[in-house]
Parts: structure tokens; sequence; C-alpha cells
């Protein structure tokens, strides 16, 4: 069983690597194309308070959004959690009345099975909460909240209908997985910033 996952994880590697590739080279071919026609964006300045400012309004939507996937989850997967819970009972409660080893085998088993179903359920319950949490981070990027375009100095105009619709992608994408990626995610880069501003502060204090 143990080769035969490492052999599985293996190949599910390779086909990443081979993924990856092939997403470089498309991306290095798009650049190689468009080069000349794009122009180089502009970030506009930003501090601490500004920064901090970004990211609070993000961690309400955020918050929104964690709420409101917490909510479906329950609507459509509290059922299912109740049946493994039910069977992972039955299955105790029926090991529990065995008195001889040969009359626990059964249970055993039985719980044995229940575990993995259980572990299968959360297993697949946290695959779709991440799921959804990626389609809805995208779509409230669609509807206009989005991160990239906050940061762009005020002048900018993006004359390139091409290179404004990349751009575009790439701001819903981006906003869409930190939306996605829950409070938490969007705490540690309030504080990887925090570190970086008061360094910087104390270096322009030092200087």
């Amino acid at each position: 069983m143990a080769s035969d996952k490492g052999t599985e994880d293996a190949k599910r590697f390779a086909r990443w690597k081979r993924t990856s590739y092939v997403v470089l080279l498309a991306l290095l071919a798009l650049t190689l194309l468009w080069s000349k026609a794009f122009i180089a964006l502009r970030i506009a300045e930003v501090s601490a308070e500004t920064i901090m400012s970004l990211i609070g309004s993000l961690l309400v939507v955020t918050a929104l959004l964690e709420r409101s996937l917490e909510v479906f989850i329950n609507a459509t997967r509290k059922h299912g959690r109740a049946r493994c819970d039910l069977a992972m009972k039955a299955a105790k409660a029926r090991l529990k009345e065995a008195t001889t080893p040969e009359e626990k085998k059964g249970p055993q088993a039985s719980l044995e099975t229940a575990q993995e179903t259980l572990t299968a359920y959360k297993s697949d319950t946290g695959r779709i909460a991440a799921l959804w949490g990626m389609v809805g981070g995208v779509l409230i990027s669609l509807a206009g909240i989005r991160v990239l375009h906050s940061l762009l100095a005020p002048n900018v105009i993006i004359e390139n209908s091409t290179q404004y619709m990349l751009f575009s992608v790439v701001d819903v994408f981006v906003t869409g997985l930190l939306l996605a990626g829950g409070s938490d995610g969007l705490h540690q880069v309030a504080a990887l910033l925090t570190g970086y501003f008061e360094k910087k502060k104390e270096a322009v204090q030092d200087s």
C-alpha cells in the first residue's frame, strides 16, 4: 500500500511539473509577443496606513465570504456528517459490548470502516469548501473588489486593451485567491507588511 501511494504521489508530482512547464512557456511566449506593446505600470506610493486600510477592507469581505461558506457547508454537508458520526457511535457501542476477541473482530472492522468514511468525508468537505471559497472570491473580484487596481498610481491609464484585459484577469484571480485564503491568510500578510514598514521606519530613523 505504501509503495502504491508513493508511486501515485510521484506520478501526480510529475504531472504537476509538466503543467508548470507548459504554463511557464506560455507566459514566456506571451511576454515576448506583447512586451513592446505593453507599458510598465507605476505603483502608487503606499504607507502603512494605506496598506492596513486596504487589508482591513479585505478582511471584512473575507469574513462575510467565510460566514456564507459556513452556512452553505452546514446546509449541504451537515446531514452526511451526522450519518458518519452515528455510524462511529454505533460501531463503538458494539465494540464495547463485545467480550471475547472473536466477538470484537466484526465491531472492530466496522469501527475502522466508519473512521475511514468519516476521514474521507471531512477531506471531501474541506475540498468543497476550498473550491467554493475560490469561486466566491473570484466572483467577488469580478464584481469589482480588486487589489492590484487599488495599488496603481492615480494617473496610470492602460490604453492597450489587451494589456488592460490581461491585468484585469490577473487582478481578479489574485484578489480571488487572497479572499479564498481566508482571514488567517490576510492576517499573515498584514503581519508581514507591518514588520516591513517597521523595519523601514527604524532604518530611516537610524540614518
